[in-house]
């Protein structure tokens, strides 16, 4: 715990995985409680895009399953998935999305603000390209609801 150690667990050993791979380190190597939280952070990626995509559709369930596949597996997550510290802000970005939807539209803050706190501490790295969708994503959608409710764009 010496002078470096912050940088360290700040880039490292935030993740709350961190403590599933010490616990599973007890009964297995090493390589394969990495593999297995590697997994269960790609399953849940999926699993939270069709979530989302489950709310954006009206119930569509294949269409959702099927999207949180795509997601789960995308060429971003195989190409990246190495770097463990990087899944956990993208298996949160999709309930980010929604948070931010829920922020335009009913102005729920709170729950946008400690998800949003929490990729920054995870990794601060993605947290900060968090931020910059964040606010890329709240101008569409904000500027999306102003659409729907001004009678101008509606006859155009």
């Amino acid at each position: 715990m010496g002078y470096n150690f912050y940088s360290v667990f700040s880039y490292y050993l935030s993740s709350p995985f961190s403590l599933l791979i010490l616990l599973l380190m007890q009964v297995m190597y090493v390589n394969e409680a990495v593999t297995i939280a590697v997994l269960l952070k790609i399953g849940i990626s999926g699993a939270c895009m069709a979530w989302y995509m489950r709310k954006k559709t009206k119930g569509q369930k294949e269409t959702a399953i099927c999207i949180g596949c795509m997601y789960g597996l995308s060429n971003f997550v195989l190409g990246y998935y190495s770097n463990l510290m990087w899944l956990d802000c993208l298996m949160l970005l999709p309930i980010l999305a929604w948070c931010i939807e829920e922020l335009v539209s009913a102005g729920y803050w709170r729950k946008y603000t400690l998800l949003l706190g929490y990729c920054i501490f995870s990794n601060y790295y993605m947290g900060f390209i968090l931020c910059i969708f964040s606010l890329l994503y709240y101008m569409a959608v904000y500027i999306e609801t102003e659409k729907r409710k001004d009678p101008f764009w509606k006859s155009a």
